[in-house]
């Protein structure tokens, strides 16, 4: 199983401390950068690099954000987001997806997708989102603070994953 979970420190104000997020990627490097991103905010994080591995944390842990790769939900014959809004029917998702077609968006939407990220190599961009979606009141927009992406950002610089040769 290629599932691992990281504990996060909590990085200034942002209260993150103890919000669960399971990342479903099956890029490793994307994955772990997500994961150091993340894990530097504060956040609990469990990371699945296939869809059908994640079913065991759906299960088992009530989360409070879920993380989709679109490349990594194209891949399995079974759709990943319905599977999670069976099991944890209101756990928000956010869907990384690249460029991302209107048939694509609608249908997400459709199955409970809460937001998309069209631009997922943007760590910024899902730094807010994922900020936005686990605040309280999921206030979408509400920026985190330049201090404290900051300090995420500059914990990835510390702990990313070394080109492979």
């Amino acid at each position: 199983m290629s599932c691992g979970a990281v504990n996060g420190s909590k990085v200034g104000s942002y209260p993150a401390v103890n919000k669960k997020i399971l990342i479903i990627h099956g890029d490793r490097k994307a994955r772990r950068m997500l994961t150091f991103l993340l894990a530097d905010a504060g956040f609990d994080i469990r990371g699945c690099g296939k869809p059908s591995e994640a079913t065991t944390f759906l299960r088992q842990e009530l989360l409070d954000l879920v993380l989709v790769d679109q490349e990594t939900r194209a891949r399995e014959k079974a759709d990943v987001i319905e599977a999670v809004k069976a099991a944890q029917p209101t756990v928000p998702i956010l869907l990384l997806a690249a460029d991302p077609t209107l048939p694509l968006i609608i249908g997400a939407i459709r199955i409970g997708v809460s937001e998309i990220v069209d631009k997922p190599d943007d760590l910024k961009e899902v730094f807010e989102k994922v900020h936005g979606l686990t605040s309280p009141g999921g206030a979408i927009g509400e920026a985190a603070s330049g201090e404290e992406l900051k300090a995420a950002l500059g914990a990835i610089g510390d702990h990313a994953p070394k080109e492979e040769a």
